[in-house]
C-alpha cells in the first residue's frame, strides 16, 4: 500500500492514524487545487491531471503498487520539462523516479502477512514507502513548476 495512509501504518501509526491522514489529505488536496488553477490557465493539462492522479493515490486509504500507472505520463512530462528548461531538479526527480519504478525497489524490504514492516529501520521504510515519497516529490516539484509557469504568463499577457 503506496497511500499516505499505508506510509502512516507502516510508521506505527495504528490505522493510518486517522486524524492525521486525514489532516495531511485535507492540507495537500486545497493546496493542489491552485496548482491545477495555475496549470489549467498555463495550458497544462495533460500535468493538472497528472497533479490529481498523484494526489487522489496518495490520498486514498489503499494504493497498490500497480495503481501507480500514472508515473508513465508523470515520467514523460518531467523529462519533456526537464529537456525544455534544463532543470536539474526536473532531471533528477525523472532520474529518481525512473529507478524506484523499473527496479521495483519497493518489493525488496522484508514483507510477511504479520505487518513485519512494523519493525522496519529507517532506510527500510524510505525504500519501502519510496512510491509514495516519489509521487509526494512529483506534486512538490510540479507546484514549483506550475506556479513558475504562472508567473511568467501573468509578466508577459498584455493588461488592459
Amino acid at each position: 500500500n503506496q497511500s499516505l495512509n499505508g506510509v502512516l501504518v507502516r510508521l506505527g501509526l495504528s490505522g493510518g492514524g486517522g486524524l492525521v491522514w486525514f489532516a495531511l489529505c485535507a492540507v495537500i488536496g486545497l493546496s493542489l487545487l491552485a496548482v491545477m488553477a495555475w496549470l489549467f490557465r498555463g495550458g497544462h493539462d495533460v500535468a493538472a491531471m497528472l497533479t490529481m492522479a498523484a494526489y487522489s493515490l496518495l490520498a486514498s486509504p489503499v494504493s497498490w503498487s500497480h495503481h501507480f500507472v500514472w508515473a508513465v505520463p508523470a515520467l514523460i512530462l518531467l523529462v519533456v520539462w526537464a529537456h525544455r528548461s534544463g532543470s536539474r531538479t526536473l532531471w533528477v526527480t525523472a532520474a529518481v523516479g525512473f529507478f524506484i519504478f523499473l527496479t521495483r525497489i519497493i518489493w525488496a524490504m522484508p514483507y510477511e502477512p504479520h505487518l513485519a514492516e512494523l519493525e522496519w529501520t529507517w532506510w527500510q521504510q524510505l525504500i519501502g514507502n519510496a512510491q509514495a515519497a516519489w509521487a509526494l516529490a512529483f506534486l512538490v516539484v510540479v507546484a514549483f513548476f506550475a506556479r513558475n509557469l504562472a508567473v511568467r504568463l501573468d509578466a508577459t499577457t498584455p493588461r488592459s
